[in-house]
């Protein structure tokens, strides 16, 4: 797998829109937001849901890799593969959460 900067990932804070994307501590910039588009300039409500839905990526990943190691004990009736179970639930709906601003 490709090495990536560790989360937790936030858009600039006090700024809308946000200029940047940075790592928990502010020390490596993820990326920097564009206010322009082919087809011309975007809003400042598309520019924040871009730095949200990039912010949520690390979690988004931990979701998706927690429900991909529970995948396979769907059919397990335990109380471990229910445990596991709730985590990856819980890690999604908050990435989904995170990825969409709530």
């Amino acid at each position: 797998m490709t090495q990536h900067t560790p989360g937790p990932w936030e858009p600039t804070l006090g700024q809308v829109p946000p200029e940047s994307v940075w790592n928990q501590h502010g020390f490596a910039r993820i990326c920097r937001l564009s206010d322009r588009y082919d087809s011309g300039p975007l809003s400042n409500s598309t520019i924040t849901a871009n730095a949200r839905l990039i912010a949520a990526a690390p979690d988004l990943l931990a979701a998706l890799e927690a429900l991909a190691e529970f995948i396979p004990d769907i059919a397990l009736h335990n109380t471990q593969a229910m445990m596991r179970r709730d985590t990856a639930i819980n890690l999604t709906m908050a990435a989904l959460a995170k990825a969409k601003g709530e």
